[in-house]
């Protein structure tokens, strides 16, 4: 499959056609990329990553999934949640992605410090709908 292949242009190229598909997330389109997708964000050399709205269309459990997946091949770009509020009650629909949060997986901020000494801040802010 091309989004394997040992070449990066290959899997960019790969991922674009495959964003082409789909209105929101390339991983409805093809199933087995969702736990592909941080990843290649990683590869692509993000600083941090905001979860917006729809990373959780579906289920705080699939999402988890997704970063936990992600996470187990060396994933380590910071996810960032600012706003997420997570009820603490054992049980309910958000508890694995309160577990990832509690060990530190998804953060409310995240600062990076370049070369040069300057500070950069970075939150990500979910939407409501």
């Amino acid at each position: 499959m091309a989004l394997n292949d040992e070449s990066f242009e290959v899997r960019r190229s790969a991922m674009a056609a495959i964003a082409r598909l789909a209105h929101r997330n390339p991983a409805y389109v093809l199933p087995a990329l969702r736990k592909s997708m941080l990843q290649l964000l990683a590869q692509l050399g993000y600083d941090a990553i905001a979860i917006g709205n729809h990373e959780l269309d579906l289920g705080c459990k699939a999402l988890a999934g997704m970063i936990g997946a992600a996470m187990g091949k060396g994933f380590d770009v910071p996810l960032l949640a600012t706003n997420a509020l997570f009820d603490g009650a054992a049980g309910t629909g958000d508890d694995e992605l309160e577990q990832l949060a509690s060990a530190g997986a998804i953060k409310r901020s995240f600062v990076k410090t370049l070369d040069n000494g300057l500070k950069v801040g970075f939150i990500g802010l979910l939407g409501e709908s």
